[in-house]
């Protein structure tokens, strides 16, 4: 009898920190910290004030609305920002009823509807 006592009173030792196991912890703050980085994109000085050279196209080409030329190739050097991170926009006035940019009024077109 005394040695069955026993035993439950070291059962009861030994099981004594499981009941415990489910108490809460209190309470936790974790304090994150960072830094936010804005990177700016420059055109390099000499690619501010690009002109681009579409060529000669004959007017047969461009009879109808919406015909195009083959496309024309340039590139604008940028500074001080990561490969990949940048991207370019192109704004103006919009041409009335189409999604492409009006002409200067300095740059008209020449012998449309020939």
């Amino acid at each position: 009898m005394i040695l069955r006592r026993v035993f439950i009173a070291i059962g009861c030792v030994l099981l004594s920190p499981l009941s415990q196991a489910n108490s809460s912890l209190g309470e936790v703050n974790i304090e994150l910290r960072g830094n936010v980085v804005d990177f700016t994109c420059a055109v390099v000085a000499g690619d501010s004030n690009k002109s681009v050279n579409l060529g000669t196209w004959p007017t047969k080409q461009l009879h109808a609305a919406g015909d195009a030329t083959q496309p024309v190739a340039f590139s604008l050097k940028l500074e001080g920002c990561p490969p990949g991170s940048a991207s370019i926009t192109f704004s103006g006035t919009p041409a009335p009823g189409t999604a492409l940019l009006a002409l200067a009024d300095t740059a008209m077109a020449q012998k449309t509807g020939d």
